[in-house]
């Protein structure tokens, strides 16, 4: 049986002050002791600071998207995996990444999980 597979994708544009504790946060062992291959990628949208160096430093796969804009990076950290489950973080440390592997049982029985920042508020959708 093939191991399964996760993606963390971080659209970044010059975020170089949260970035590494976002990454240094992420339940990657974690998820790897529990079974997953877990890939942790950075689209970035032509940062002008060390946001880039930084993210590899700290062993995440960079892509750059030079096209400006939120979508166009995530579009772009999207085409760059497979996986079986993918989450989006934004990279200003909006949503702390602690919280991954409670969103991973979610999906294990729906289609979508969003996070929000309102307080114990979590949104799930049900596959048809």
């Amino acid at each position: 049986m093939e191991q399964p597979k996760i993606a963390i994708i971080l659209p970044t544009l010059n975020e170089e002050e949260a970035i590494g504790k976002l990454i240094e946060e992420m339940p990657i062992k974690q998820l790897e002791q529990e079974g997953y291959l877990v890939t942790l990628v950075i689209a970035d949208n032509n940062s002008t600071d060390q946001t880039r160096t930084i993210a590899k430093q700290h062993n995440a796969t960079v892509i750059i998207e030079p096209r400006r804009g939120k979508g166009f990076a995530v579009e772009a950290g999207l085409k760059s995996v497979t996986a079986d489950y993918i989450f989006i973080l934004d990279a200003d440390y909006t949503y702390p990444p602690a919280h991954i592997p409670e969103m991973l049982e979610l999906l294990k029985n729906n289609h979508a999980v969003i996070g929000t920042r309102l307080k114990a508020l979590m949104v799930t959708a049900r596959s048809p």
